[in-house]
């Protein structure tokens, strides 16, 4: 059997192994890893990231909602930008149908991974439509 001090002992040999990012630029990057499709990325850094390979650019998006919107204080901003990059998404979605369909075609389980993009495009559709409703209801549109 082994003795406790022993085991702390090696836990510290192996941790001073490790490696790892060390910088800021670093920890970052390899924040991105696991990235797959992006489709529920809310981290700016992801959100730059996903923007940079896509031809379908976010700004345009986030200009939009925040002059449809006319968000008064910091609440209603942060939910006119949700708006913007929930229709983001969806045009990115349609852009990559193609692709996803592939991935669909190529997984272990499509009907599985075709149910679960439907599913996705339903809720962000109905996530858009209800944070729109907000500003609707507000009279502002």
């Amino acid at each position: 059997m082994i003795a406790e001090s022993q085991l702390t002992t090696n836990n510290q040999q192996l941790t001073t192994k490790r490696r790892g990012p060390k910088t800021p630029e670093g920890k970052k990057r390899s924040s991105l890893n696991a990235l797959k499709h992006g489709l529920s990325a809310k981290a700016p850094h992801a959100l730059a990231a996903l923007e940079e390979n896509s031809t379908i650019k976010l700004k345009p998006f986030v200009d939009w909602a925040l002059e449809w919107a006319q968000p008064q204080g910091a609440a209603e901003e942060r939910l006119a930008r949700q708006i913007a990059r929930g229709f983001w998404t969806y045009f990115r979605i349609k852009q990559m149908k193609r692709q996803i369909q592939a991935h669909i075609l190529l997984s272990d389980s499509p009907s599985l991974s075709a149910r679960a993009v439907k599913e996705y495009e339903r809720t962000l559709r109905r996530r858009i439509t209800r944070d729109m409703s907000f500003f609707n209801r507000k009279g502002r549109r």
